[in-house]
Formats: C-alpha cells, sequence, structure tokens
C-alpha cells in the first residue's frame, strides 16, 4: 500500500467511538480491565454498565482495574498506522491520570521505525482529550505538517474544558476514589438540588465546586450557557456517557439549539464510567478560531 501522510492513534479514555475510528483509519489502544471480585462474563446485561447494574443488585462488591500502559496494545498499533503512513501521531491521555503515554514511549523507543512516531501528551482525558483526535483529524485532512500540527494543538490545550457530573456516589465510593463520608455528603447536596462538578484541570481530575441545578443535563446546559455568554465565540462540544443515551442525545439537541457544533456523542470507556458508574455525564469543549 502507498504511504500516506500522517496516521492517528489515540487510547480508550478519549472515548472515540470504535464507528469512527474505523471510518477514518485511527487506531485506538484498549485498555486491560479487570475485575478482581467476580467473572463479568457471568453477569447479564446488554452492556458493561448494565452488567455493573446488575452485580450491584446481586450484592457483589463492583470494583474495576484498568490499566491503559499496554504495550502490546501500543505495538500493534504503531505497526498496522506505520504500514499505511509516513508519520504516527499518537494523541495520550494526561500522564496524570495514567501511565499510558510511558508505555508509548517505551514501545516507540522498541522500534526501528522510531523516528517516524511522534507522541502528545493532551493533558485531557475523556470527551476533552476526544476534542484533540477530532482536531488532529481535520488538521491532517487539510494537509498540514506534523509539526505544525503539534503546534496547534499545543494551543489548544489551555482552551479544552471538561466537566463531569455522577448520578450516583456509591460508585466512586466503592472505587475508592472518594471516601464514605463525602459520598453521604453529595448525596446530601443532590437532594438538596445542587449538583457536584468534576473538572479537569492542569491535566487531572479536581472538585469544580457545586451548580444549581435538579439534574445533570441541567447542571452542564448552565455553565455551557454561561461560558457561551461570556466568551462570544463558537464552541465545539464532545459528550460522553455511562449508557444513558437518551439523556445524551437530549443534552446534544440542547446544545445544538445554543449553537453549540457537537460532532460526537459516545459511551463512556470503563477507564472513566468504571469508576464513576453508569449515568455519568461528561461534556467537554473549547472555542472555534
Amino acid at each position: 500500500m502507498a504511504k500516506e501522510s500522517i496516521g492517528l492513534v489515540t487510547d480508550e479514555a478519549s472515548e472515540i467511538s470504535d464507528e469512527w475510528a474505523k471510518e477514518n483509519q485511527v487506531e485506538i489502544v484498549k485498555a486491560e480491565v479487570n475485575w478482581p471480585y467476580f467473572n463479568i462474563e457471568e453477569i447479564p446485561g446488554e452492556n458493561i454498565f448494565d452488567k455493573m447494574r446488575e452485580a450491584d443488585k446481586q450484592g457483589k462488591k463492583v470494583v474495576v482495574k484498568t490499566a491503559l500502559s499496554n504495550l502490546a496494545g501500543f505495538k500493534k498499533a504503531f505497526e498496522t498506522q506505520l504500514e499505511k503512513y509516513d508519520k504516527v501521531l499518537y494523541i495520550a491521555v494526561s500522564h496524570k491520570f495514567s501511565g499510558a503515554i510511558n508505555g508509548a514511549f517505551q514501545m516507540r523507543n522498541l522500534l526501528k521505525e522510531k523516528e517516524r512516531i511522534f507522541i502528545f501528551d493532551s493533558f485531557s482525558g475523556t470527551s476533552g482529550e476526544g476534542l484533540f483526535v477530532l482536531r488532529a483529524k481535520e488538521l491532517i485532512d487539510q494537509g498540514m505538517e506534523i509539526n505544525d500540527i503539534l503546534n496547534e494543538l499545543n494551543k489548544l490545550k489551555p482552551k479544552v474544558k471538561v466537566i463531569a457530573f455522577f448520578q450516583d456516589p456509591k460508585w466512586v465510593v466503592a472505587s475508592g476514589r472518594v471516601s464514605k463520608t463525602a459520598g453521604e455528603w453529595i448525596r446530601r447536596i443532590k437532594k438538596w438540588g445542587f449538583q457536584p462538578i468534576i473538572r479537569i484541570r492542569d491535566g487531572q481530575a479536581t472538585s469544580g465546586g457545586i451548580v444549581k441545578a435538579q439534574d445533570e443535563i441541567s447542571a452542564i446546559l448552565k455553565i455551557m450557557e454561561r461560558f457561551k455568554k461570556r466568551s462570544q465565540k463558537k464552541l465545539r462540544a464532545f459528550i460522553s456517557h455511562g449508557d444513558i443515551e437518551n439523556q445524551a442525545q437530549k443534552l446534544k439537541k440542547e446544545l445544538e439549539e445554543l449553537e453549540i457544533e457537537v460532532p460526537m456523542v459516545t459511551m463512556t470507556s470503563l477507564v472513566v464510567a468504571g469508576h464513576t458508574g453508569p449515568g455519568t455525564m461528561i461534556c467537554g469543549w473549547h472555542e472555534l478560531d
């Protein structure tokens, strides 16, 4: 096959759909997943989040362990793209979330064609990382050279915002990400009509305060409306969710009514929602120049 310009690789944390990846010849490195307390294959359900709900009903300890530093996965992805493209660009989840980027560097250094592989730390994750993948594909399609693409992606870093909400704190408590006391506090303020915000700042997830809203969709809309009013620029958003497709599509429609571009709505990966649980709603966005 004739060499083409630049091939893309990303990891599962970017939430890029398998369908879009296949259509655009993007390789996705999947996470290594382990359920330490039961065999997930024995749990009934249409998808992984159905299985999590069912396991919880059965009284099982629903904890998942994931790892993106999948050397075999990087080897396959890099070699696949090197066969088709002159250069390969891997867009990685923030190094503060995962050791994935270290795994990518290790594998690159083991390959003879390492000088043809470029690695970019998005300093983001989930739908924020996905926005970098979408932008990189645009720039590649425009015929931009690799160093210019990397410069453009670096300029995008401070513009990408990510907010996340979860329906029930029991999942994040079970994962060990927050204490039982904090979980009870979260339940209490949600009953009072407030939604706790998780933001990605400086490459890591942090508490973003609270917003008065009846549910997660209303909270995202309120934040996005405020941002758009201050910005006065066109926005692009990326929605990912923990198996609440109808609510996600409703949010997409509401955002589009605000004239915000929403090119992708996907079910979030276990890398994220495995810890925050079914019902997670995440929105990443950035201003368009």
